[in-house]
């Protein structure tokens, strides 16, 4: 959406208030925390892939078992 902090934060409270957000729910930003990631993926036209899903795993601190399969449709 594009949105600043502040339009972003009034957009959340406007949903909580209309009860079209759990009143639980926060509101968090994110400012370049793709640069941390940004050399795992690369782009070829309008495909982007990651290219070193190993290193994501690493990077995100997680237990990866490579007979493990997933099939995204």
């Amino acid at each position: 959406m594009n949105l600043s902090k502040k339009r972003a934060e009034l957009l959340g409270s406007r949903l909580k208030a209309w009860n079209l957000l759990h009143q639980d729910n926060e509101i968090c930003f994110f400012r370049n925390c793709q640069n941390e990631f940004k050399d795992f993926f690369s782009q070829e036209n309008d495909l982007l892939f990651c290219n070193d899903v190993y290193s994501v795993i690493e990077v995100l601190k997680q237990q990866h078992d490579p007979t493990e399969v997933a099939f995204v449709y």
